[in-house]
């Protein structure tokens, strides 16, 4: 990787060999000289910025590694040399990453159980990402498409049978159907069409009955009650002292 390395100012031996005078140089040794100067300040400028971003860049990665970590960086100034030495020093190799995705890969299929199916979800499309970037075997092919079925068939059993049915009519080594990130968002659609379906259900149910208590407010499972004669006379105030006699 090329380096960054400072402008040098021109010089007349630049135009002419052997002469360190511009007095020595012709008028036009002298023009192009001027021009290489006038375009030196304009790399200069631009070297600058370069250099001030690499700067602020060192300083960043310096900040955010952790401390015992730094120990392998101290004394570098290079940016390209300091992520080379944390790359030799911290990047897991080709072998531990693949097993660490396997072994990742083997929990997300096992389905979200008692974790946020939302959060499951992004689990299973982040863990997919990482391994089909190595090329893992276990999601080549249609196979990540039976896995992510099996794994939400016990929370969704009847659209797992209804996908798993029109995947049966094809050739799952052949015909691609679908991709496995279609698939998900189009099962993650379905839940919150579930999720808002069961929300109108329970509106509904509070409607009609609210703390026990049918909308007339007999109690649940009861027709309301008329007071008997006897009663509305007994309650029922007939002089004018408001007494019963």
């Amino acid at each position: 990787m090329p380096r960054l390395l400072k402008p040098v100012f021109p010089k007349p031996s630049d135009i002419k060999s052997g002469t360190t005078s511009y007095t020595a140089l012709s008028k036009d040794e002298k023009d192009k000289l001027r021009i290489l100067r006038e375009r030196h300040r304009s790399v200069k400028k631009e070297y600058k910025k370069q250099k001030a971003a690499l700067t602020y860049l060192r300083s960043y990665i310096t900040g955010v590694v952790a401390r015992n970590i730094n120990t392998y960086i101290l004394g570098i100034d290079s940016v390209y040399d300091t992520l080379v030495a944390l790359k030799e020093r911290v990047a897991p190799t080709d072998s531990a990453r693949q097993l660490y995705l396997y072994t990742q890969y083997a929990t997300v299929k096992k389905g979200p159980k008692n974790q946020n199916l939302k959060v499951w979800l992004q689990d299973w499309e982040k863990t997919y990402n990482d391994c089909k970037k190595i090329d893992l075997p276990d999601v080549q092919g249609d196979r990540v498409i039976r896995d992510f079925l099996m794994a939400v068939e016990p929370g969704s059993p009847n659209w797992a049978l209804t996908w798993r049915v029109k995947f049966n009519k094809h050739d799952w080594a052949k015909d691609h159907v679908i991709s496995i990130s279609r698939l998900v968002e189009i099962y993650r659609n379905y839940q919150r069409l579930e999720t808002a379906q069961d929300s109108r259900d329970q509106l509904s149910i509070n409607a009609v009955n609210f703390k026990g208590k049918s909308i007339n407010g007999a109690p649940k499972g009861k027709a309301p009650t008329t007071p008997t004669l006897t009663a509305q006379k007994k309650d029922t105030p007939t002089c004018y002292c408001r007494e019963v006699h």
